[in-house]
């Protein structure tokens, strides 16, 4: 078989195989990624319908929310006012204030407030609701920052899952919904696996391509097609060198 045919081969079944392997990371052990391209938060955006939201993550099981945000507060924000980062209207608000950051659920007879830390501005957070029937534990990046067990369940409302206000700034990306409540080891290994060196989002959302098949594509060049015009490897390499030009010549 020629040499052509083989490297051709050789990309069609590597590229049948990471599409598969895409398609497992993206739907497999019941995690959704719903943001894939970075949206600003000025502006509300809805992640999930009302349908999957309620099934996704109000069901009495459990759930994961988690997601990469890196927030700043708008020029319309005034005083203690708490404005939305991202949640479910009638069940689950995170909201943040200069001064406060709270995750507000709906219970089937009252709200409950849990208080959390200050959410971190202007740099990226990784932001993790995890939640095993009654009990929340809310992770920034790598670290638990609060454990709370309500004493009723969230409501089963059947609203989206909303993310952003016009009163931040900021943008969010790879935002992913589980039915499931993932372990903080679990959240660990995830986050690890979409961010850079320095913990952020890498500039391009695109997962890159195997060193295997990049390389194959680069080296297509050692068969050459007669008629295509292409040089073939025994060719010298192009003279990139310029004759010395001079007064003396």
């Amino acid at each position: 078989m020629p040499m052509f045919l083989l490297v051709l081969l050789l990309i069609i079944i590597l590229m049948m195989t990471y599409s598969l392997s895409m398609s497992i990371i993206t739907s497999g052990k019941g995690v959704d990624y719903l943001v894939n391209k970075p949206v600003p938060l000025d502006v509300p955006y809805q992640a999930l319908d009302s349908e999957n939201t309620r099934k996704k993550l109000l069901s009495a099981g459990g759930s994961t929310l988690s997601g990469f945000f890196n927030v700043r507060l708008g020029d319309r924000t005034q005083g203690e006012k708490m404005i939305q980062l991202l949640g479910i209207k009638g069940s689950l608000i995170f909201e943040i204030s200069p001064a406060v950051t709270q995750l507000r659920v709906s219970t089937t007879e009252r709200q409950e407030v849990i208080p959390l830390p200050n959410f971190p501005l202007q740099k990226w957070v990784f932001l993790s609701i995890l939640r095993d029937g009654r009990r929340f534990d809310v992770m920034y990046n790598d670290r638990i920052v609060a454990s709370h067990r309500l004493d009723k369940y969230p409501s089963p409302v059947s609203n989206p899952l909303m993310i952003g206000s016009k009163e931040l700034l900021g943008s969010a990306v790879n935002v992913i919904v589980n039915d499931k409540r993932m372990s903080p080891s679990e959240i660990v290994a995830l986050r690890n696996s979409m961010a850079d060196t320095n913990g952020a989002p890498p500039d391009k959302m695109s997962f890159p391509l195997p060193n295997v098949l990049a390389d194959s594509i680069k080296n297509l060049q050692v068969a050459c097609i007669p008629g295509m015009g292409c040089n073939p490897v025994t060719s010298p390499p192009p003279n990139r060198m310029k004759a010395w030009d001079s007064l003396y010549n």
